[in-house]
């Protein structure tokens, strides 16, 4: 009987564990997006904060600026790793600012996206947020906390592109 209970028991971990690494696995935001393909959008819109400002700066990114291409490779060739986090209530969020933090937000304009129920949309349809390091992916009316590799250098390259004046 007690093999039984650390048989079913192991059972359940590795499955749990399974799940964990499955629902936190590298994904591109054409995969966590429902296969909608960054590359197709036809403008970058959003705004960024850099401290010691007091307000947040919009910027407008369309296909003939130079730095449009560099910031859809950015977003394209990046991987997302979806965190447990997400799986809690989350509440508000703050942040006691110093010189030099910073935040930004990136709203992807596709037109024409045909999902897999025949239906097309048009609009903003991808949202990724920075908000001082924690980084956030939006579609389709979910929102998910997400990590990636060297993230603080990722962070800081869109930053500099989109704060570029």
């Amino acid at each position: 009987m007690k093999k039984i209970k650390i048989i079913i028991f192991a059972a359940l971990f590795l499955t749990l564990l399974v799940c964990m690494l499955f629902y936190t696995r590298p994904m591109t935001l054409a995969q966590l997006c429902s296969g909608v393909d960054i590359t197709e959008c036809v403008s970058v819109s959003g705004y960024f904060f850099l401290a010691p400002s007091v307000e947040d700066s919009r910027f407008e990114i369309y296909k003939d600026d130079e730095r449009f291409s560099q910031i859809v490779e950015l977003f394209e060739t990046q991987k997302f790793r979806r965190s447990l986090v997400n799986l809690l209530p989350q509440g508000t969020k703050t942040h006691l600012t110093k010189d030099g933090d910073f935040k930004w937000e990136i709203m992807f304009e596709i037109n024409d996206v045909k999902y897999p129920d025949g239906s097309v949309v048009s609009g903003t349809l991808i949202g990724v947020s920075n908000f001082f390091g924690v980084l956030e992916v939006r579609f389709n009316g979910d929102e998910w906390h997400c990590n990636t590799n060297d993230k603080k250098e990722w962070l800081s390259d869109v930053m500099s592109l989109i704060s570029y004046p």
